[in-house]
């Protein structure tokens, strides 16, 4: 079993332990993850493998630069939804003026053709920036790697916990430097390089950082070559060769 997120949320221990114990091994993508299950379930922490997940790509030369088109200061990547933070990033866009700021998504995973409430107090607060944010709506992936490749600093503003935070990993494998909030499972990913962690759910925080990485240009040279070096060590195939590797020590009863 390969749990991606928090399980059996409403569940009782008895419960939980009875139905992890149909499975020979317990894999979670995170140990945020793990640590959650263990003290729910009551369940020792051991018994659950953890490997992270990676995402599609080739190795990349860090010293190659892919930029093409205007570059773009700050881009977010996700859902437009509370949990994300997006509201967050927009209160932290006032304190960073001049910058332009591009949010891709929507509240849903897909264009509806109507906005969410979020999303339209979003937008309102993105057109008051001095300069006004772009929201591109859902996008293909590869104008999103474009996209990616262009911007200065992408950011993850998550308020939730997140149980990996696969759009951090999306963002170091591209030529930008990136910046996420400390929340779940991304302090895990951001060990192997090349994130700039701030807490959560603080707008104030949020925008110093976005300042120092845009009026640094080595600082942001740094942050994005260490991102792709962490990266590039995480295959698809060591992934694969973690996986068959992990067990649990005993069968969960």
């Amino acid at each position: 079993l390969v749990l991606h997120n928090r399980v059996m949320r409403w569940s009782t221990r008895f419960a939980m332990r009875r139905a992890l114990s149909g499975f020979d091994a317990v894999v979670c993508v995170s140990h945020y993850v793990a640590r959650d299950l263990s003290r729910r379930s009551g369940i020792a922490i051991d018994h659950f493998g953890v490997v992270h997940p990676t995402v599609p790509g080739q190795h990349r030369d860090p010293s190659e630069s892919e930029t093409s088109g205007a570059p773009i200061d700050v881009l977010f990547v996700g859902r437009v939804a509370r949990e994300k933070g997006v509201v967050d990033l927009l209160k932290a866009m006032r304190h960073v003026p001049g910058a332009r700021l591009t949010i891709v998504g929507g509240a849903w995973f897909r264009d509806l053709g109507r906005l969410s409430k979020y999303e339209q107090r979003a937008r309102r607060l993105g057109d008051r920036l001095s300069t006004p944010a772009t929201f591109t709506g859902p996008l293909p992936p590869a104008e999103v790697e474009e996209l990616r490749n262009r911007a200065l600093v992408t950011v993850v503003p998550s308020r939730w916990s997140e149980p990996f935070g696969l759009t951090v990993l999306e963002a170091m494998r591209s030529h930008s430097a990136v910046i996420a909030t400390r929340a779940g499972g991304i302090p895990e990913i951001a060990s192997l390089g090349g994130v700039l962690l701030v807490p959560r759910r603080r707008p104030r925080a949020l925008a110093s950082a976005i300042r120092g990485l845009l009026c640094d240009s080595q600082a942001r040279l740094d942050n994005s070559v260490d991102g792709i070096e962490g990266t590039n060590f995480r295959t698809w195939t060591s992934v694969y060769a973690e996986m068959t590797q992990v067990s649990t020590r005993d069968r969960l009863r």
